[in-house]
C-alpha cells in the first residue's frame, strides 16, 4: 500500500494479486466489484489507524479518516500489460426500505440521532457515532419517562415490556 497526495486528492494505492477472471469480471460486467471493494474495506481501518496515530503524535489538525464513501475514482491495473479501467464508483445507494417506511411518522429528536449514529459509523468516525447513539439514548430515557439512578439500570427499565408501547 503507497499513498500520495495531488492538490486535494489523497490517492490510496493497493497492490494486490487477483485473478485474470476477477479483474476483466470487474471491468466488464461490474459484478466483480464487491469484491474489490472488499479488499479495500479491509485496508481501510489500517490506514485510519495510522491517519488517527499521525493526527495526534505530529498535531494535524486537519487530518481526517476516510470510508469507502470518500472514494470518488477507483481504478484496477493489471501490472503484467498495462491493462487497467475505471469502476463504475460511486455505487447507487436507495433508501434503507424499513427507515424510508416509517421515516415520516417517526421525526423524533431519538432517531435522528440514532440515524446521525449510522452516517458518523459510515464515514469511520467513531467517536461521533458513539456519542450521538448515547445522546439518542437518554433522548430516549427522558421521552419516556425512564429512571434510574445509573445508565445500566435505566437501560434494564427500557427493556421492560410496559416502556415499549407505539405511542
Amino acid at each position: 500500500m503507497t499513498t500520495a497526495q495531488d492538490g486535494c486528492d489523497f490517492i490510496l494505492k493497493i497492490s494486490k494479486e487477483i485473478s485474470k477472471k476477477l479483474f476483466y469480471s470487474a471491468l466488464n460486467d461490474h459484478l466483480a466489484e464487491k469484491f474489490i471493494l472488499g479488499y479495500i474495506s479491509e485496508i481501510l481501518p489500517v490506514l485510519n489507524e495510522h491517519l488517527i496515530r499521525q493526527k495526534y503524535q505530529s498535531g494535524h489538525l486537519l487530518i481526517r479518516t476516510f470510508s469507502l464513501l470518500d472514494i470518488h475514482e477507483l481504478y484496477v491495473l493489471n501490472e503484467e500489460n498495462e491493462d487497467y479501467g475505471k469502476l463504475s464508483w460511486p455505487m447507487a445507494f436507495t433508501n434503507f426500505p424499513r427507515t424510508a417506511e416509517f421515516a415520516e411518522e417517526s421525526n423524533y429528536k431519538f432517531i435522528r440521532d440514532l440515524i446521525e449514529a449510522s452516517t458518523f459509523y459510515f464515514y469511520y468516525n467513531l467517536d461521533d457515532s458513539i456519542r450521538k447513539i448515547i445522546s439518542s439514548i437518554e433522548i430516549f430515557f427522558n421521552l419516556r419517562n425512564i429512571s434510574g439512578k445509573k445508565f445500566k439500570i435505566r437501560l434494564s427499565n427500557c427493556l421492560k415490556s410496559e416502556n415499549n408501547k407505539r405511542n
